[in-house]
């Protein structure tokens, strides 16, 4: 199933399409491969809460998306087809087939492209903080398939850049524990005016419109108690659709629910892990 990487890494890059992708692989080597990726605008250290209960378990892949944290620079031209491209090459590089994939927020987008396309790569999905790739609400819609999109590229540009930082952080932090607003607020104020412009705009690109999809794999679907309504009203739709999925809401926790309560998200994460590598080896 894998090649022998050692107990632990301190990173390395692997270069795809002009693009350094950064990566960290933790835990033991005959393990099975757990992939966590981040969301949009922040990078890997997001799931540093979750370290410390998988690696005794799992092989853990962590790593940073196209344009964010050291996988940079990323190059102008992107999508979430292509991140989830990226991450099956990374994959490929070395030497894993299948995994457990896990994303948070846009990272939730991302590992739902990749299993929708290459189905046979990915053995469990978990998705914590975001809504159904193939079936989204209107809001989504709206935001990044249609005309509000150059609106909020817009406002990006002519507002005073450090009070549209504040906005942001206003909401992808609501609610937040004070851990978790200050690591936010640290990555957010790492990104330039036109950073944001790009990454904004290639979240447009790919959207599925498959309403008749269902994932064949073990699915959950969790996120915080004080996650914003129309994921909260999504998720609980989605799950209600997928016969082999799991849904749990964490308490106390904003949309960043893996930093606002980790020990409720942990318990979660480790149960599904648990349960998914019973089924596969029954």
């Amino acid at each position: 199933m894998t090649m022998s990487h050692g107990h632990a890494s301190e990173g390395q890059v692997y270069t795809y399409r002009g693009c350094p992708l950064y990566y960290r692989l933790e835990g033991p080597d005959d393990a099975p491969l757990v992939v966590l990726t981040h969301g949009g605008m922040v990078d890997h250290r997001i799931w540093q809460p979750q370290l410390l209960a998988l690696v005794p378990h799992y092989r853990v892949l962590l790593w940073d998306v196209r344009g964010h944290g050291r996988s940079r620079p990323g190059g102008r031209r992107r999508s979430i087809p292509q991140l989830a491209d990226d991450l099956a090459a990374l994959l490929d590089h070395l030497g894993y087939r299948q995994a457990v994939l896990v994303g948070i927020s846009a990272g939730g987008l991302l590992v739902q492209e990749l299993a929708y396309r290459h189905g046979d790569r990915v053995s469990a999905l978990a998705v914590v903080g975001q809504t159904c790739w193939t079936r989204l609400p209107f809001r989504i819609r709206l935001v990044f398939a249609s005309w509000a999109a150059p609106l909020l590229l817009l406002a990006s540009l002519l507002t005073p850049w450090k009070l549209f930082q504040q906005t942001l952080i206003s909401e992808g932090a609501a609610h937040a524990q004070e851990r978790t607003l200050a690591y936010i607020s640290e990555q957010f104020s790492g990104w330039s005016r036109w950073e944001f412009v790009r990454h904004a705009w290639y979240a447009r690109g790919g959207l599925r419109h498959d309403p008749g999809y269902r994932v064949p794999q073990p699915l959950l679907i969790t996120h915080g108690e004080h996650e914003m309504e129309f994921i909260r009203k999504d998720a609980a739709a989605w799950a209600a659709r997928e016969p082999r999925s799991r849904y749990a809401v964490i308490p106390g926790a904003g949309h960043v629910a893996n930093m606002d309560n980790p020990q409720a998200l942990n318990a979660v994460l480790l149960e599904f892990l648990a349960d998914t590598s019973s089924t596969a080896q029954s």
